[in-house]
Formats: structure tokens, C-alpha cells, sequence
């Protein structure tokens, strides 16, 4: 009992901490959340690659890794030619 509710606080305080981050990031200009916006998809890309290769070195061929891989080679390969645009602007214009 006492483990289910340590972990439902851990769980409440996680969703907490990102909201806070979210609404911090809600009232920057649009600039800067594009510049954070790259920055996140970055990482995230290789992020995925350094997965994909720890499994693959774990396991000898995984095909799950190399999906990893292939999927962080094509999110890289996006970002850096300005595709990953959100439509989250186009959506909160007011009329």
C-alpha cells in the first residue's frame, strides 16, 4: 500500500514539474521556442541513435535497434532541413 501511494506522489510531482515547464514555455516568444523547439528535436534524434546502438551492441542484430536508428537518422535528417514546424502557430492565432 504504502509503495503504490509513494509512487503515485512521485507520479503527481513528475506531472507537476512539467506543466510548470510547459507553462514557462508558453510565454516565450516565438523565436525562442522555435530555437528550443530544434534544440529538443535534437536531442531527442540522438537521443534515439545512442538507443538504437546500445541495443544493437546488447544484442548482437536487433531489428528493433536499427528501427531506432532509422527513425533518429530520419528525424536528424528533418530538423536540419526545417520540416519539423509545428502547427500549434498556425492554431492559436486569435482572428
Amino acid at each position: 500500500m504504502e509503495k503504490g501511494l509513494f509512487i503515485m506522489i512521485c507520479v503527481f510531482i513528475v506531472i507537476i514539474i512539467i506543466h510548470f515547464i510547459s507553462l514557462k514555455t508558453y510565454k516565450l516568444s516565438k523565436v525562442a521556442k522555435n530555437n528550443l523547439r530544434k534544440k529538443w528535436w535534437y536531442f531527442y534524434g540522438f537521443y534515439f541513435i545512442a538507443y538504437g546502438f546500445s541495443l544493437n551492441i546488447q544484442k548482437g542484430f536487433d531489428l528493433i535497434g536499427i528501427g531506432f536508428i532509422i527513425l533518429a537518422i530520419f528525424i536528424l535528417y528533418t530538423n536540419y532541413k526545417g520540416k519539423m514546424v509545428s502547427s500549434w502557430d498556425e492554431t492559436s492565432k486569435k482572428p
